[in-house]
């Protein structure tokens, strides 16, 4: 009877770790799946940074040829401003002479 008991034991057990095992192998898949979801979701926000970063890199180049543009802008316009100044004044030289 004794070896019976032990038997009775030995099963129990073996059912309990079998019943642990299954458990821990699907919580593991589980995991597993999880993590592989992360990594394409991650891998996917790398990819719009990266696109991003490219789209600002050209609005920052498009940014700089317009303050370029603008600069030589102001000074045509300063020079065009000086030459009117120019031509008024001597103008009014001629009117006053």
């Amino acid at each position: 009877m004794h070896l019976c008991c032990r038997c009775m034991e030995d099963l129990v057990s073996t059912t309990q770790y079998v019943s642990w095992s299954l458990h821990n192998k699907v919580s593991f898949e589980t995991q597993n799946s999880e993590k592989v979801n992360w990594e394409t979701r991650v891998e996917k926000l790398e990819k719009e940074i990266l696109d991003l970063n490219s789209e600002l890199e050209d609005a920052q180049k498009i940014n700089e040829e317009q303050k370029k543009q603008i600069r030589k802008t102001e000074c045509a316009l300063k020079v065009v401003e000086g030459v009117v100044n120019y031509v008024q004044g001597v103008n009014c030289l001629e009117v006053c002479i």
